[in-house]
């Protein structure tokens, strides 16, 4: 996952010459990237923060040094987040993505992929989240009493969770739980070459088009997907802290942060 940015260096050289870049040479100081591709990447693109450590900081660490600022600024932030965000798991060791999505999702081949995508692109979790919420929200909100509610495939620790949270929970639930860990599996399929980069792209570009339904900015999501973490951990997983940081720092004004350039919806 930590895919580092040497080939990232050689983009930002050679844009100097009007060479490699997908974005066209010239003088173009605009502040507003469109590139669908990137766009399906950045649906997942908070686990590649992840990946460069220290809650994602290393990673804009890096970008501070060989991004320089100035003319062109963002083009070159773009080409960099493409080296970066495109199949960036293309460099793990294969022996243990199989073993994580054996162990973590059950997921032993393309077709058992292929079938977990799905599901999570259509709710697998989140439609359980809205169960509770539209139960404790008949219930009286905040003042919902736990013991009291039952709701299928629910515990008490579940209810409660909502209930505690209810007056931060979006419209949108914790849709975006579902939908980021749909695109970090693409990236897995990838990796593995279980999937090629077409295939994957494919996959992505209706992903991205299932979240434009439901969200129009990427602040919202991530936020939404940050909760929905917190509610599948039960809000005492030791990485918890780690993910409010980086859900934190993807939805910040950084400059070096690729969400800032790019929006959601066209």
């Amino acid at each position: 996952m930590k895919k580092y940015l040497f080939k990232c260096f050689t983009v930002v050289v050679t844009m100097a010459m009007c060479g490699v870049s997908v974005v066209s040479c010239g003088g173009d100081d605009s502040k507003t990237i469109e590139d669908e591709k990137l766009a399906g990447y950045m649906l997942a693109g908070i686990y590649v923060y992840y990946g460069y450590g220290d809650s994602g900081r290393n990673l804009i660490t890096q970008l501070e040094g060989y991004v320089p600022e100035g003319s062109g600024f963002v083009k070159r932030l773009h080409n960099a987040y493409l080296e970066i965000m495109v199949n960036p798991y293309s460099d793990m060791g294969k022996s243990d993505m199989k073993r994580g999505l054996r162990d973590w999702w059950d997921v032993n081949d393309k077709d058992g992929l292929s079938e977990m995508i799905a599901s999570l692109q259509a709710g697998r979790h989140s439609v359980k989240f809205q169960k509770i919420y539209d139960a404790v929200k008949q219930a009286g909100g905040k003042s919902a009493d736990a013991e009291s509610l039952s709701v299928d495939g629910a515990d008490d620790d579940d209810i409660q969770f909502v209930i505690d949270h209810y007056d931060v929970i979006s419209p949108t639930g914790i849709k975006a739980w579902d939908y980021v860990r749909a695109a970090n599996l693409v990236y897995y399929g990838q990796g593995l070459e279980w999937l090629t980069i077409e295939e994957g792209e494919a996959l992505l570009s209706g992903i991205l088009s299932t979240v434009r339904n439901s969200y129009s900015d990427w602040g919202t999501y991530y936020k939404d997907f940050e909760l929905g973490r917190r509610f599948w951990s039960g809000g005492s997983s030791d990485e918890d802290d780690e993910f409010k940081a980086l859900t934190e720092l993807v939805t910040s004004d950084n400059k070096y942060v690729i969400y800032n350039y790019l929006p959601l919806k066209k």
